[in-house]
């Protein structure tokens, strides 16, 4: 469905309903679960955020569909760095690179991600 596009006609608008305009943190949408994977849309409203979390007790994978969104990332004795996050291409977050990291919503309109989660 991102391959294709249809998930932003299809689906995209129903989320962005979801959503304030403004928010300080992230709105997270559950979509599926099945054994240790779990497939979640997280809206980001303008000036949202998250918290500074690492992924040490399992993989995730995201992509920006749609909005700017900014990741802030450090690994193990490294200053964090900002960057935006490539619209379209999956992120892919493992145990074993130590990153802690943050992601944020510094753009001027109504971000929204996929994300897939699982267990190691």
């Amino acid at each position: 469905m991102l391959v294709e596009g249809r998930f932003e006609s299809c689906c995209v608008p129903h989320y962005l309903a979801l959503a304030p305009a403004q928010a300080e943190r992230e709105v997270q949408v559950p979509i599926a679960k099945d054994a240790d994977i779990e497939t979640r849309v997280i809206l980001w409203p303008v000036g949202s955020r998250d918290f500074s979390h690492p992924h040490t007790d399992g993989w995730t994978v995201f992509v920006a569909v749609r909005g700017t969104l900014t990741e802030i990332a450090s690994s193990e004795g490294d200053d964090p760095s900002a960057a935006v996050v490539p619209p379209r291409e999956p992120q892919v977050l493992r145990p074993e690179d130590e990153v802690r990291h943050r992601v944020q919503n510094r753009s001027e309109e109504v971000a929204l991600s996929v994300h897939v989660s699982g267990k190691n």
